[in-house]
């Protein structure tokens, strides 16, 4: 995790989490071999770590995967080259090759946290949100042919993009996402770079139900270019009723396949029929799981959020969902207020259920405040431009107690019983 502070003046790296043992890291605050908590007070309490003046900016990536073996690091991953350039604060990820054998090791990296001690000092802890840098993708077939036999021995497909680089540029200044840039590598005549499944015990028996061929495997991602001369080639064992079984083979072109964009799981599935194979590609976000968090402070609500929606296109205040307009100038805002505990701050967050992760974005300085005061957010979308699919998110608040406890509330805030959080959702255009 790092921390960069601009005084008004210049800025200076003040969190350095990262640094090796034999790098100064610059930073008072954090000892190597240890994890940054993600809690800090105010200078003078009872704690190492201190804040001071300035605009502070946080964020971080996965330094270690524990699951991993000789492969839990980004630099044994990806090699030497992985490195940020703190007077530019871009992160250069290296060229890696991605295979069926390659190790799965799923680097995320967080968005930009900014907190401004001067005008609006918050002293909570530091909440980052991490997105994927690779999508995956797996293999499925079913045989819906009534009287053929299919065993799906191997799969190979070939032609991907599975060679890139990337970096991530932390400089931005007008949003809390960082700009992501991915870089076709062309690959060297040494390397085996197709992607080959050997499937054993015989193989795969399909029926009128999907069976996996593979599972889930970590890619770069992919555009509809980048399958522009990938192939997909099936070999399967094949019983026509009343005949003797055959080897056979069937080749077939990906270059109908939409892009696979980082943090979905993307399924390719291979439909026999009587006399052709069909390929669909299916999309389904990144499994979220929810974090079990031990209520240990009673959340009070004098003001809750039903029939406090202003500014929006439309709000079921029975089923809790809400419908944001369609245009960046339009900004939505939901009054409430919690009062207790007492000296606690409150943060709002968007949580994903379907679409992209940036579609709805809080309006600047609207996602915090103290519990005990009337409390504002204020949302908006992030394109005026038409959208093809529906995105939406839970709005979650969390309350952040003194002690360093962090509460999500869910009771009392939305007004109704039936529902703990509101759905926000982009409208969809027609």
């Amino acid at each position: 995790m790092y921390d960069f502070v601009n005084d008004g003046t210049t800025t200076s790296k003040h969190i350095d989490a990262y640094a090796g043992p034999d790098v100064d890291s610059n930073s008072p605050l954090h000892k190597y071999g240890t994890t940054w908590p993600f809690e800090s007070k105010k200078t003078g309490e009872d704690t190492t770590y201190q804040w001071i003046p300035g605009t502070h900016n946080f964020f971080g990536w996965l330094a270690k995967d524990a699951n991993m073996g000789s492969y839990n690091t980004p630099t044994a991953f990806f090699g030497n080259g992985f490195s940020i350039n703190d007077a530019t604060k871009v992160l250069t990820i290296p060229a890696k090759l991605m295979t069926a054998t390659t190790p799965q090791f799923d680097f995320m990296y967080s968005d930009i946290h900014t907190r401004d001690m001067d005008t609006e000092p918050v002293y909570t802890a530091v909440p980052l949100r991490f997105s994927h840098l690779f999508t995956a993708f797996s293999v499925s077939a079913l045989n819906t042919s009534t009287s053929n036999t299919i065993t799906v021995t191997g799969i190979t497909i070939s032609g991907l993009q599975n060679k890139k680089s990337a970096t991530i540029d932390y400089s931005v200044t007008d949003s809390d996402k960082p700009n992501v840039n991915y870089t076709k590598v062309d690959k060297v005549e040494s390397e085996n770079s197709d992607i080959i499944y050997s499937i054993a015990n015989g193989g795969v028996d399909l029926d009128a139900d999907a069976e996996p061929i593979s599972d889930f495997l970590l890619m770069w991602p992919q555009t509809q270019e980048d399958f522009e001369d990938a192939t997909i080639t099936v070999y399967y064992n094949y019983t026509e009723e009343g005949t003797s079984t055959t080897s056979n083979s069937k080749e077939v072109p990906l270059s109908s396949l939409t892009s696979w964009e980082p943090g979905t799981k993307n399924t390719i599935k291979l439909v026999f029929t009587d006399k052709e194979i069909k390929l669909i590609c299916e999309v389904e976000p990144w499994t979220w799981e929810q974090q079990e968090i031990d209520f240990s402070e009673v959340i009070a609500v004098s003001t809750t959020m039903k029939n406090n929606w202003q500014n929006v296109f439309d709000v079921n205040y029975d089923t809790g969902e809400v419908i944001l307009k369609q245009s960046t100038g339009e900004e939505a805002t939901v009054n409430f207020q919690i009062d207790s505990p007492r000296g606690a701050t409150w943060t709002a967050s968007l949580i994903m259920i379907q679409g992209t992760t940036d579609a709805v974005q809080f309006v600047e300085g609207y996602k915090y405040g103290k519990v005990g005061e009337p409390g504002i957010i204020k949302l908006r979308v992030s394109k005026d431009s038409p959208i093809e699919n529906r995105n939406s998110y839970y709005l979650r608040i969390t309350v952040q107690t003194a002690d360093g406890n962090t509460i999500v509330v869910t009771n009392g805030l939305t007004g109704n019983n039936n529902y703990s959080e509101f759905k926000i959702i982009q409208n969809l255009i027609i």
